[in-house]
């Protein structure tokens, strides 16, 4: 696998958020309730008002009747005695209204304050229930994880255990192979089963077989017997020590064995364990809750029955007092009854019991009638005020957003005006104008039930977003104009109303050739992706265009969605990198589609939605469709529209019903405004920028890592939570080719991958040799800051210099191979367990713009050509690394593709189709669909199409980079374990500094150079380019030790000229008898003409030195020649051998 997982540890599939109120299928749901309130308020109001009258009429009718018979029965018997009897009566019963009412006031007052006091004291219980309740779902929820972390850490035991025994099995058996101990086919026979949890036998095996496997890799007499050297020859039978040694790892072998067969056995013991521990925690949490609620119910009861029995009290007595006023009312009654007939008192009351009675139950009955029918009509209107106002919300929150999402076109034409930074929930392509007059029941007689919102109103036709986006126009040939049309106002909908730079439109205008679409061809002054360069008219074009979105599809779906994200809409919500949306706009379809072609057509439509690929297609039904195409299967995932006589039909079992008004395109002034905006919007939101933050190790993680079995970089998100790493030191991920135009991100890669593994590892750890050949300062900041892993750093680098850093590292190559071979080691990681003294560092080296020193078929070339094979082929086994960096890989003709075989990682970032094939490999062109700086691919498979894993790489600003590297050379002059390395460092653009020439400096100081006496003088001219000493001429005392200088610039002959001068005085006493015992002077022939350039003038260089320097003008030439010509034939003449050496300097020869 290429990619790491992030921390998150939710792999569920995300899913789509809720639908929003602009969604259509919440419209046309909210319309069928509409339409079912309506009919079912409309029968409502007829039953409620029929059932009230006819119930009403019925029960005046019965009373009036009774009362009539009553009245006309004790009207004779009573009329006698009335006035008498009533007088008495009436006295008797004022007084007793009045106590009774006394009695009943008291009653009520005491039975509501009992009532109260229970109801509080009920509420403080729940009260103190619902605060148990809520600690105890606390303590529960804590508690049941209990379980879980029990199994974890057992778990873990068990595998650490069972690893570290894997880890010991193979120390042993590696190191018994390299004693030439045979490993023994069959493991010895199990000991005894130990006692104790099968945890606790495979633990314990695992701290016996440490044991064991610590007593064979130390066994001394093993090692002076069978390591090698001269101790071997003196051992004595080796075969027995084999012998024993096998035995010893037969049974550590068995024991290994013994414990691996424990693994299913402990994993059913944590099992049942952790679930025993479950069983009996949920068990002690049942019986605290049980035990809890009854405490509650026992309170509740002892408060019920205390008010009970404090209103049993309070009744009797009231009961009391109200017998004692019967008592006297009785009494007075007596007296009356002892005045009055008997028979006149009886008939009197038994004429107003049985009106009251009959008045009680009509006005009961009416009562209860009006009630009916209030409650039936107040639920019929609350049911239709809820489906009118539910209705009313949704529209009035579609239209909030409609209006938020799709601005008016004036105003997205203005730049005052800001274009929306989130998609929308919905694509508007019209209005449906909707009125409660054609829904049956809509509209009511009642004035009251018609207030709860507008009769009519328009609603935004829309198409769902992201999931279902899709459209389908069915049309004539004579009207295939008029939907290109509404087409052309969708995808300028699409443009304004989803966020700049989220939009990419692939437009196929067969017959129209683009005439409707054209104005969208603006988006390509801006970006030529927004609109996949050009309109497409071609059966062999759209074939190929509708090919890459396929092929984007795919990626989409198996390197971004996969399992986790139900679409790219739910992808897009977690993503650092959003992935774009892509619409394709096919007018006029099936004209110039082949079978191919229509069928990669209806793919996109049936499975492009959940990647983020929709179609916007007008078809004529009426023409002969390609082969195996199947216009139902297309309708099935398109919001379908029929255009006819110019009127447009929504094909939906609702919107049908309804006036559609579709979109219009604003003036082409306007429009191309629009446009300009979007493009220019789209421009500025093309550069992602993912932090380099994102990767960083923690400062407490800094040079932390190893290098030891691998090399990891982390390069930037892949996909929403994933990150890339760039991996060395594994199977064939050893070196890595990288590529990618101007502009493409490629430095920006380089910079954070070097920061990146700087920061992680120590120079113990990895070196870099950083080459760049480009015009620029790329590496310059790693010398200003002396980044402690760099040996090499080379700018403006020459070809020559690169060769000679080559020709460094295959000296390193072959270093290493004979310390590898000495010690018996295969890497890296067994080298270091050798523990030698050297840290054995894996190098890195880094070439950008590699193929400049292959453009000259020449012997640079052929050697470089040569080395680099080499490294590539041979420097994995040792720790050495090539990555390979170019804008293009079209010019290097010169490397083979054997060698280039060899580097099985690729990394691709935007370029066109022919550097794709050749980074990547013939079949595998993705990178042309890279679309803006820092987007790449990583392949570790040699660039086949099954490797390709995109990811988005890490910005790192310069500051950073800055602050970073300064961060590093302060915790490596703080770390006394990090050893000074010698750094190299070319600039090709930079003069050599004299004062960096540490042989000079050696000179000046002690007189020697490498330690030893000047045998020849030396004249030092600048840095060599290539790794060794700086250049110099020698001039030893012999024929043709002279140097000549030619060239154009004046200034760099004096200075060449100056710099030799002075390191010539440098080896020469001024004077004979001097420290040094070579005397020496200067003869300097400088032409008046060199005066015009006083700062380059050698004589002033001259005044500085303590030597005899003979300044000759341009008239004294002859003399001085003369002079020096008499010395040459005197020395000559006597046989001088050891005379001053005399140095003559002519400026200017000509």
């Amino acid at each position: 696998m290429n990619e790491a997982e992030s921390p998150s540890a939710d792999t569920s599939p995300a899913t789509e958020p809720a639908r929003s109120a602009y969604h259509p299928d919440v419209l046309r749901e909210q319309m069928l309730i509409l339409r079912r309130e309506a009919g079912s308020r409309s029968k409502l109001e007829a039953a409620i008002t029929d059932a009230y009258d006819s119930a009403t009429s019925a029960t005046r009718q019965t009373a009036e009747r009774e009362l009539a018979d009553t009245q006309q029965k004790h009207a004779a018997e009573i009329a006698a005695a009335r006035q008498k009897h009533e007088e008495h009566k009436r006295k008797v019963e004022q007084w007793r209204a009045g106590e009774q009412a006394k009695i009943d006031e008291h009653r009520k007052a005491k039975s509501r304050e009992l009532t109260r006091k229970y109801e509080e004291t009920v509420a403080e219980l729940k009260e103190e229930e619902l605060f148990e309740q809520v600690r105890f779902k606390e303590v529960s929820k804590s508690k049941s994880l209990e379980p879980q972390q029990a199994a974890k850490a057992y778990d873990q035991k068990v595998s650490a255990a069972l690893a570290q025994l894997d880890k010991d099995a193979a120390a042993v058996a590696k190191q018994l192979a390299a004693w030439g101990v045979k490993t023994p086919t069959e493991p010895a026979s199990p000991a005894s089963a130990a006692q104790g949890s099968p945890v606790e036998r495979i633990t314990g095996a695992a701290t016996a077989v440490a044991t064991l496997a610590g007593e064979i890799l130390n066994d001394s007499a093993a090692k002076q017997a069978l390591a090698g050297g001269l101790g071997g020859l003196f051992s004595g039978n080796k075969a027995a020590i084999r012998t024993g040694l096998a035995t010893r790892q037969q049974e550590l072998l068995a024991a290994v064995s013994q414990a691996k067969s424990l693994e299913q056995e402990a994993r059913t013991w944590i099992t049942t364990k952790c679930a025993d521990l479950k069983t009996r925690l949920e068990a002690k949490l049942r019986e605290e809750d049980t035990a809890r609620k009854a405490q509650l119910a026992r309170k509740l009861e002892e408060a019920t029955a205390q008010r009970d029995a404090s209103l049993r009290d309070l009744a009797k007595k009231c009961d009391d007092v109200a017998v004692k006023v019967a008592a006297k009312v009785a009494s007075e009654l007596a007296d009356a009854e002892q005045k009055y007939p008997p028979q006149v008192t009886a008939l009197q009351q038994s004429l107003e019991s049985h009106i009251q009675r009959i008045e009680r139950t009509r006005d009961e009955q009416l009562a209860a009638a009006t009630r009916q029918r209030d409650t039936d009509w107040q639920a019929m209107t609350e049911a239709w005020r809820g489906a009118r106002e539910s209705t009313a919300a949704v529209c009035n929150e579609a239209a909030r957003i409609d209006a938020a999402a799709f601005r008016d076109w004036n105003d997205l034409a203005d730049d005052g005006v800001a274009l929306p930074v989130d998609p929308p929930p919905g694509i508007r392509f019209g209005h449906l104008s909707l009125s409660l007059e054609r829904v049956p029941g809509g509209v009511s007689a009642v004035d009251a039930l018609n207030s709860f919102g507008p009769i009519s109103w328009k609603q935004p036709a829309t198409v769902a977003w992201p999931v279902a986006s899709s459209l389908l126009i069915k049309t004539s040939a004579e009207e295939k104009e008029t939907a290109s049309a509404m087409m052309q106002a969708m995808m300028l909908r699409i443009a304004t109303g989803l966020p700049a730079g989220q939009t990419r439109f692939t437009i196929v205008d067969p017959l129209g050739l683009g005439k409707q679409f054209a104005g969208f061809m603006h988006l390509a002054d801006y970006d030529e992706l927004l609109v996949t360069s050009r309109i497409w008219t071609e059966p062999q074009l759209i074939e190929q265009k509708l090919a890459d979105i396929t092929e984007q599809m795919e990626v989409v779906i198996q390197k971004y969605l996969r399992n986790e994200y139900e679409s790219i809409g739910a992808y897009n919500a977690d993503a650092e990198v959003p992935e774009p949306y892509r619409f394709v706009a096919v007018a006029n379809f099936p004209a110039n589609f082949n079978e191919t072609s229509a069928r990669r057509l209806a793919s996109i439509a049936s499975s492009g939605a959940r990647c983020g690929v929709y179609v916007i297609l007008s078809i004529d039904p009426s023409q002969q469709m390609p082969s195996g195409f199947s216009l139902a299967d297309v309708e099935q995932h398109c919001t379908v529209l029929t255009l006819k006589d110019g009127t447009y039909t929504w094909k939906d079992p609702e919107w049908s019903k309804w006036p559609l008004t579709v979109e219009q395109a604003p003036s082409d002034e306007v429009f191309t405004r629009i446009i300009q905006r979007v493009g220019k919007a789209a421009k500025s939101a093309k550069r992602v920028i993912v932090p380099f933050d994102r990767v960083a190790p923690a400062e407490d993680q800094w040079w932390k890592g190893s290098t030891a079995e691998e090399v990891l970089a982390p390069l930037g998100p892949a996909g929403a939570k994933k990150l890339q790493f760039l991996k060395l030191g594994k199977g064939t991920s050893q070196h890595c080719l990288i590529a990618g135009k101007t502009g493409s991100g490629k430095s920006t890669l380089m910079h954070a991958m070097i920061t990146s593994l700087a920061l992680q590892y120590s120079p113990n750890e990895i070196q870099f040799y950083l080459i760049d050949f480009k015009k620029g300062v790329e590496f310059k900041l790693y010398d200003h800051y002396a980044l402690p892993h760099a040996r090499v750093i080379a700018i403006e680098s020459e070809r020559e210099f690169g060769l000679s850093v080559m020709e460094q590292l295959d000296r390193e190559l072959k270093r290493r191979g004979d310390l590898f071979r000495e010690l018996s080691v295969q890497n890296v990681g067994g080298f270091r367990q050798t523990g030698h003294p050297d840290p054995m560092p894996r190098i890195l080296l880094i070439i950008d713009e590699f193929q400049e020193i292959f453009v000259e078929d020449d012997k640079i070339a052929q050697d470089a050509s040569l080395i680099l094979d080499r490294l590539v082929r041979q420097g994995r086994a040792f720790g050495i690394h090539v990555l390979l960096g170019s804008q293009t890989l079209g010019g290097s003709y010169s490397l083979p593709r054997a060698t280039m075989g060899q580097m099985a990682i690729r990394i691709a970032l935007q370029c066109n189709e022919a550097d794709s094939s050749l980074i990547l490999s013939e079949d595998n062109t993705a990178a042309r669909l890279l679309t803006r700086p820092g987007e790449a691919i990583y392949n570790d498979a040699n660039g086949m199409v099954e490797g390709n894993n995109p990811f988005q790489v890490v910005f790192l600003t310069d500051e950073q980079r800055e602050q970073f590297l300064g961060a590093l050379r302060k915790l490596a002059d703080r770390r006394t374990d990090i050893p000074h390395l010698d750094r190299i460092v070319f600039d090709g653009n930079q003069a050599a500094d004299p004062a960096l020439n540490p042989l000079l400096t050696e000179l000046l100081g002690s007189g020697s150079v490498h330690g030893a006496d000047l045998v020849a003088p030396l004249a030092w001219m600048g840095d060599a380019i290539a790794i060794k000493d700086p250049t110099a001429a020698i001039f030893r005392r012999q024929g043709g030790a002279n140097m000549l200088i030619v060239g154009q610039r004046d200034d760099l002959g004096a200075a060449i000229l100056a710099m030799s001068m002075v390191s010539l005085a440098a080896g020469f006493d001024p004077h004979p008898g001097g420290a040094l015992g070579k005397p020496g002077r200067f003869v300097l022939l400088e032409p008046a003409i060199a005066e015009e350039k006083p700062d380059i003038l050698i004589s002033r260089a001259a005044a500085h030195l303590p030597h005899e320097v003979e300044v000759v003008g341009r008239f004294g030439v002859g003399e001085a020649v003369e002079r020096l010509a008499a010395e040459v034939k005197r020395r000559l003449d006597e046989q001088v051998v050891d005379g001053e050496t005399v140095f003559v300097i002519v400026r200017d020869l000509g």
